[in-house]
């Protein structure tokens, strides 16, 4: 492994921690009250067959959604387990996911272009102000956590992992429901790059609606 390949990750590491740690100290705001602070749901493992078989507003009857976000719930409920209501912990649960993202990012771009520019585009992506609303406010955990997920996705497809992908799209799918653009992500892929035989390619469709549907 090259020396770069040491120091890219490192310093989007720090730049991303250095960017977002004063959002470390914020505590709960808006919506961050009313689906964790008062969801009773997020609070006790035996409401897990509630999380995976109702909509994710469920927990407040006069709210209607037809929003499914089990593992989006999920996760308050084991940072809660953890660490109560402690909005530390929660804001330290989003910084972590952002930067997960981050380092997923580069490892993609790695694919495209080359080194140097592919570390440049995730400095860029690391501390772009368009992300600042989903990683210092508690509630855009799920967007968060589902772009960790599609990235984890594209990046085993794009390493030849084809099938292994679908993993980590079907636990996006479960967290919020812009992850049914993937498809269309790998339709692109596919009609620029070709990676993979048409035939090959084709098959990986056939379990993806199952996974959907």
């Amino acid at each position: 492994m090259s020396d770069r390949r040491i120091l890219y990750p490192l310093l989007l590491t720090v730049f991303t921690l250095g960017t977002f740690f004063p959002s470390l100290f914020n505590g709960f705001v808006y919506d961050d009250h009313f689906q964790l602070v008062g969801n009773p749901y997020v609070k006790d493992f035996r409401h897990l067959p509630v999380l995976f078989t109702t909509d994710v507003w469920y927990f407040s009857p006069e709210t209607r959604s037809n929003n499914y976000r089990p593992l989006h719930m999920v996760t308050y409920l084991i940072v809660y387990k953890l660490f109560g209501l402690n909005p530390f912990a929660f804001h330290l649960l989003n910084v972590f996911l952002h930067l997960c993202c981050v380092l997923l990012f580069w490892q993609i771009l790695g694919h495209y272009v080359g080194e140097f520019p592919s570390f440049i585009g995730s400095l860029l992506f690391a501390t772009h102000p368009v992300h600042v609303e989903p990683v210092a406010w508690i509630g855009g955990t799920p967007e968060l956590l589902h772009s960790a997920f599609l990235l984890l996705a594209l990046l085993l497809y794009t390493r030849k992992a084809i099938y292994w992908s679908l993993i980590p799209f079907a636990a996006a799918l479960l967290t919020k429901e812009p992850a049914l653009v993937f498809p269309g992500i790998l339709i692109a892929d596919h009609l620029l790059f070709q990676r993979y035989p048409h035939r090959k390619f084709i098959q990986w469709f056939l379990p993806a609606v199952l996974v959907v549907l």
